[in-house]
């Protein structure tokens, strides 16, 4: 299979509010043998960096977003999820990477945090932390660039990852 090379742009958690995602990934990751990430939501890619994202930042600037739900699936990037409500920053933010050459997208915006890659093991020791998490809005501060190797199929296709800058709001 051919790999290739995107540059991901992600909206970080404010530090305190990063703490109990964080958490909660680095439990599920340690309990299948995975990998841990950074919990972020996704904005969307580009073919290479452009360290241009002021309009994106300027999007973002007093973000909060709400948690609403738990989801599941099986794409192994989005398998346990948390659901963040639709917002019209998030949307201008996605706007302004859609517009630009080379912006590349696999799915619809769906904004989320994933908490698991791949089907999550020891998930129910866990319930009452993940349950947690939807009742606590979650502050958006920062916005990173993260090069990222396509397909991401697998923990050593996460392991890979890294990040490139990362933007103050």
């Amino acid at each position: 299979m051919t790999r290739s090379t995107i540059v991901a742009y992600w909206a970080l958690p404010h530090a305190q509010d990063e703490l109990a995602y964080q958490y909660v990934i680095d439990a599920l990751a340690e309990a299948q043998g995975g990998v841990r990430f950074t919990p972020h939501i996704s904005l969307g890619s580009l073919e290479t960096f452009d360290a241009d994202v002021d309009e994106v930042v300027s999007a973002l600037r007093g973000l909060m977003v709400r948690p609403t739900q738990i989801g599941r699936s099986y794409a192994f990037t989005k398998s346990l999820y948390v659901d963040i409500a639709q917002n019209d920053q998030l949307e201008r933010a996605r706007a302004s990477l859609a517009r630009r050459n080379g912006f590349r997208s696999t799915r619809s915006f769906a904004p989320h945090i994933s908490l698991c890659y791949g089907p999550p093991v020891n998930e129910d020791a866990l319930k009452p932390m993940i349950e947690a998490l939807l009742r606590k809005p979650v502050r958006i501060d920062r916005v990173r660039a993260m090069e990222i190797s396509l397909p991401v199929e697998t923990h050593a296709d996460v392991s890979t990852w890294s990040p490139i800058e990362t933007f103050q709001i």
